[in-house]
């Protein structure tokens, strides 16, 4: 079943982004792949203002950024540096750290009340990668710690409980592990989530009672409770595609690594094909596919050329790099060549 995803704004930036954060406003912040600029939106998609921050990627390391719950900082985690400047991009100090590796890198997390940033750096020597925690009123480190890694893109994620940060150590196609630290009498404490061993960290639901993971390489969307962490519901991906794809000669699609939350009641996840597939979580059966406005898949035949003869393709390809469902009852759909849409999704919300 087609589900219909009407488009409200749109915006073409002409150039390839880097994943869109989202402002306390409702808003975006986002910065390119190769252009040096911040740009700042709001929840239409409307300019508000753009600056020259270098925030560029550097030799494959990309520039993150994150932004305070109170909307008055933001960091810029690059290959070389922290930055952290106030709400409107002026610099106000920088974490120098050793560069990089290529495909590495960290973000920067504001921790829920904005009075500390959680990040990490590599080391010069064979060590691991540290994990520090700064606070934000005087830019002093309160506490780091080793966290077991090294050659690793690391991710936070906020949890419903106060205080405890999700951390994602991602090495590539080989691993994939998850932590969960925290920070007592300025000490921090860190500990590994051996349950959920090569997980893709997804988002947590509306709830706060669980969260979900993508596919690492075996095929299988997973969710786990929390803050007892433990897994409580999965779905294959062959059976998703027996239910998509029964009655097609197209070769096999295949889960990305993108799955997300809606609503409590249903998940999204993206496909190889670029397609949006949407999972209902109670059943953990397919309930349909996301039908955005205007976009269709590009159908290539054996040869790998484009056709649009129906007998002829074998493959297909979409232009969807990110999704980001809102409290607004929207999503935001990152397309190829840096355009951004919003759609509305009142349609899936019927459903329940």
């Amino acid at each position: 079943m087609k589900i219909p995803l009407r488009k409200r704004y749109h915006l073409e930036l002409g150039q390839s982004l880097n994943t869109p954060v989202a402002t306390p406003d409702k808003g975006w912040l986002i910065n390119f792949d190769e252009g040096p600029e911040v740009v700042r939106l709001d929840a239409k998609l409307n300019e508000l203002w753009r600056k020259d921050l270098q925030a560029q990627n550097e030799e494959y390391v990309r520039c993150r950024l994150s932004v305070s719950p109170n909307n008055r900082l933001m960091a810029l985690a690059a290959r070389e540096s922290v930055r952290i400047t106030d709400g409107m991009g002026n610099p106000l100090y920088v974490f120098p750290h050793a560069p990089w590796y290529s495909f590495c890198g960290t973000e920067g997390y504001f921790s829920e009340d904005s009075r500390y940033l959680w990040f990490v750096t590599p080391t010069t020597q064979e060590e691991d990668d540290l994990l520090h925690v700064m606070d934000t009123a005087t830019f002093r480190v309160l506490g780091r710690i080793s966290i077991n890694n090294r050659y690793c893109a690391y991710h936070f994620h906020q949890t419903p409980q106060t205080g405890k940060v999700l951390i994602e150590a991602a090495a590539g196609q080989d691993e994939c592990i998850l932590y969960v630290a925290q920070l007592i009498d300025g000490r921090i404490e860190l500990e590994e989530l051996t349950t959920c061993e090569d997980r893709v960290m997804s988002s947590f639901s509306a709830s706060g009672k669980e969260f979900v993971t993508a596919p690492h390489g075996d095929g299988v969307i997973k969710v786990y409770s929390f803050p007892v962490v433990r897994e409580i519901a999965a779905l294959d991906q062959e059976q998703i595609f027996r239910a998509v794809d029964e009655d097609s000669d197209v070769e096999e699609d295949m889960l990305d690594y993108l799955v997300k939350y809606l609503t409590d009641d249903f998940i999204i996840s993206n496909t190889r094909y670029g397609r949006l597939l949407l999972i209902d979580r109670r059943s953990m059966q397919l309930a349909g596919e996301l039908a955005p406005e205007g976009y269709q898949l590009k159908g290539y035949d054996k040869n790998g050329k484009y056709t649009d003869d129906p007998a002829r393709i074998i493959s297909y390809e979409g232009d969807i790099s990110d999704f980001f469902p809102t409290s607004l009852g929207e999503i935001l759909i990152v397309h190829g060549g840096g355009f951004l849409a919003v759609y509305d999704n009142s349609e899936v919300l019927k459903m329940r």
